[in-house]
């Protein structure tokens, strides 16, 4: 993992050095990516999200100065070689992600062809990796603003566990605090998921046609788009018929 990622910045580099300033941004941003990496691997996981949140906003506010779509699909794939429990990013790799994915999405034409083909996979995946985690016809799960004490324990709801004396009523306690908490975003997860597969399918399936209709990607890359993407059938015919339709002018 530690070689891809000092390579990407060594490319980055060396493109500021060859093109001048209005790559910079890409060079800071290459390396707060290398440093991303460091922080995956120390295990801090909420603070990996966080930061690439950071730098997500940051692609965004530069992407007037300079090209930074490499950056991006660096990134995304950096993200979506990822797992991460829900407890403890919530939906902020999602919610990371589908940013990614639209502004590659709307880069599309700033691109070359080959650097289109490795997006379309990606966006794939992504499209896929949401769709494998909703859970049909999901029901919330329960969840109270404040969590009231063990029947018995003298106190009110959402008051501090540390205020109850009883070791095992303090334990349990505890758990009723933390199951609400998972609960609550489970349910807040489960919204996201069908809100952002909204959001990004037509986009993505857009994105496929106008990919696959150059003809120079394999069926090998077609295929596999089609399946990482979990496209149900009116999708995929969507996306074969169209991606054999004359091109279009972008």
């Amino acid at each position: 993992m530690l070689f891809p990622v000092m390579l990407a910045v060594f490319f980055i580099e060396c493109a500021c050095l060859c093109l001048g300033a209005d790559l910079e941004p890409a060079l800071g941003l290459g390396r707060k990516m290398s440093q991303l990496e460091d922080t995956w691997r120390t295990g801090s996981t909420r603070e990996y999200y966080a930061q690439a949140e950071g730098i997500m906003k940051d692609i965004t506010v530069n992407s007037t100065t300079g090209n930074l779509s490499n950056v991006a699909t660096k990134l995304f794939e950096n993200l979506l070689s990822k797992e991460a429990e829900a407890k403890d990013v919530g939906v902020t790799d999602i919610s990371v992600m589908k940013e990614l994915a639209l502004f590659l999405i709307t880069s599309g034409d700033k691109v070359s062809l080959d650097e289109r083909q490795v997006n379309v996979g990606l966006l794939s995946v992504f499209l896929g990796k949401i769709r494998k985690e909703q859970v049909t016809n999901y029901k919330p799960k329960p969840v109270v603003a404040n969590v009231p004490p063990p029947a018995g324990v003298p106190g009110m709801a959402g008051m501090s566990p540390d205020a109850i004396k009883d070791a095992g009523a303090k334990a349990k306690y505890e758990a009723a605090i933390k199951e609400n908490r998972e609960n609550n975003i489970s349910n807040a997860r489960q919204i996201a998921l069908v809100q952002i597969d909204k959001e990004v399918r037509g986009s993505i399936i857009g994105y496929m046609i106008k990919t696959f209709r150059s003809g120079v990607s394999s069926p090998d890359l077609v295929d596999r788009c089609i399946r990482d993407a979990m496209l149900n059938d009116a999708e995929k015919a969507e996306v074969l018929e169209g991606k054999g339709a004359a091109p279009t002018k972008q």
